[in-house]
């Protein structure tokens, strides 16, 4: 008797169920540190483990997650080519202590080896072949190199679809086969901010840079590799101090204050083995630097992007260093002191290779070297982040990797200072700014100018910021803000432009 599959609708359930089985047993195998060992030991002894090391909020880990499904679209499927080939892969934004322990240095990192030796939990770079990015970030490419290490003939089956969700890549696409599920993540509770914000748009930018400062505490200390060199140390000391001393959170602020205060005791400078493990337990921003089991991230304002994996992170961070860019100290140097901070801490501890990459090229060019100032700094910091989105734009629209609802944007192609107080407006009347409908800075006003719990507004005392709009030559003053602890006259809050267009 043949079996009619239209009529059945429990066999047309189990047909379905038995697909979907199969479709998601050809994505990478997530690992975390609960199951980390147990899986690998149940890895045949002919089967080599491609490992990756990589950071949800990563954008170059997000434009390479695509090409690292087709490699496992076509190593893991069943039955698996030879050589056989486990494709795998760690998120260390969930799995610090775990990658810390791997020394991994930047994202993406991947290594080739057997699971013997990833048990071990050894530096890989010992023995373990390491796949260099520059050959390509290509499937093709890897695949190449791995003909190349295993005398193989692999080839990419252009007929499958890689699993190019973002939220399967944020949440480690679970549904591989192996991995065991693991109940949803509650966000991280922020304690109320103090004295508290007189409306929602001051939490929102005050939250945002309050938990990429405890992300990137928690990154920066517990990356023991980078911790050990006198360089990473005095980086890292010296990212503490310049946060200590401006940042704009108070409880924030306090913190990192008594932080620095106990950093003679927890980590001397002649001990280059990293601070004493009870750093950890040091509050900051309303929570501990321990990252907690399972891992959460802060809950994102502002920041939080239309889909999983996009903003957060990057985007906080962006308006920690604007920020402190406009509360450094007023001096002749505060703009110095400002910048080599934020080299130190972006050289040393933001781990997503390209990002890190082309920011550092940007610092050194000549223009960096000029930056003395506090207003200086707060302008470089204006073009920095306008050259970086003008570049991911690009790289976004080939990858679709960036945020749909948070197009990269910038707000003029020419920024300058002028000495005197004059502006010129646009014909139909208003500054030539204010016309513009985005920027890569959400609330102009909002961004560097967040002040204690609080946004003060007002224009620098040195000068008038000015910028040109984009093939046009007028321009005007855009305010800014005079971050100065005293002396600051309120003005009530104005938006300023799209607020959602922080997003790298």
């Amino acid at each position: 008797m043949r079996l009619e599959a239209s009529c059945n609708p429990c066999f047309r359930l189990v047909l379905l169920l038995c697909l979907g089985t199969l479709a998601w047993a050809a994505k990478p195998l997530q690992l975390d540190s609960s199951i980390f060992q147990r899986q690998l030991e149940e890895v045949p002894a002919d089967t080599k483990v491609l490992l990756e090391f990589y950071a949800h909020w990563c954008p170059a880990c997000q434009r390479f997650a695509p090409e690292y499904e087709k490699l496992a679209a076509v190593l893991n499927a069943e039955p698996k080519p030879a050589p056989k080939v486990l494709v795998a892969r760690v998120d260390c934004a969930e799995e610090i202590a775990l990658c810390s322990e791997f020394k991994i240095g930047h994202y993406p990192t991947i290594f080739l080896g057997q699971a013997s030796e990833f048990i071990r939990r050894e530096d890989p770079s010992n023995g373990v072949p390491q796949y260099d990015l520059q050959q390509g970030r290509s499937a093709e490419a890897i695949i190449k190199w791995l003909n190349e290490k295993l005398t193989a003939s692999f080839t990419l089956n252009t007929g499958s679809e890689p699993a190019t969700d973002q939220a399967a890549f944020k949440a480690g696409s679970a549904a591989s086969g192996l991995r065991v599920p693991i109940a949803p993540k509650a966000p991280l509770r922020l304690l109320p901010l103090d004295p508290p914000a007189s409306n929602l748009s001051q939490q929102v930018d005050l939250r945002d840079i309050e938990g990429a400062t405890l992300l990137a505490m928690r990154y920066m200390l517990q990356n023991a590799e980078a911790l050990r060199s006198p360089t990473g140390q005095a980086a890292a000391k010296g990212f503490i101090s310049l946060m200590a001393q401006a940042h704009p959170s108070n409880r924030c602020r306090t913190d990192l204050q008594q932080l620095q205060a106990a950093l003679p005791r927890l980590w001397p400078y002649a001990y280059h083995q990293g601070p004493d493990a009870s750093i950890m337990q040091l509050p900051i921003c309303g929570s501990t630097l321990e990252q907690p089991k399972p891992s959460q991230d802060p809950e994102w304002f502002m920041c939080q992007g239309s889909k999983s994996g996009s903003r957060g992170y990057t985007c906080g961070l962006w308006l920690l260093l604007h920020s402190l860019a406009a509360r450094v100290e007023p001096s002749k140097t505060g703009g110095a002191v400002w910048m080599s901070a934020i080299k130190g801490f972006v050289g040393r501890y933001f781990q997503c290779s390209d990002c890190a990459q082309h920011f550092m090229e940007m610092a050194s060019e000549p223009a960096a070297a000029h930056v003395k100032t506090r207003k200086q700094a707060i302008i470089w910091m204006w073009s920095a982040h306008n050259r970086v989105n003008a570049r991911l734009a690009e790289e976004d629209a080939d990858s679709q990797a960036g945020d749909p609802a948070s197009p990269k944007e910038g707000i003029g192609d020419s920024i300058h200072w002028r000495q005197e107080a004059s502006s010129t407006a646009h014909p139909g009347g208003g500054c030539a700014h204010s016309s513009r409908s985005t920027s890569n800075i959400p609330a102009l006003e909002s961004i560097s100018s967040i002040a204690d719990g609080g946004i003060q507004q007002a224009r620098l005392r040195a000068g008038l910021v000015t910028v040109r709009p984009m093939g046009s030559g007028k321009a005007c003053p855009i305010p800014w803000a005079d971050s100065r602890r005293s002396g600051v006259q309120q003005e009530p809050h104005r938006k300023t432009g799209n607020t959602r267009g922080t997003n790298e």
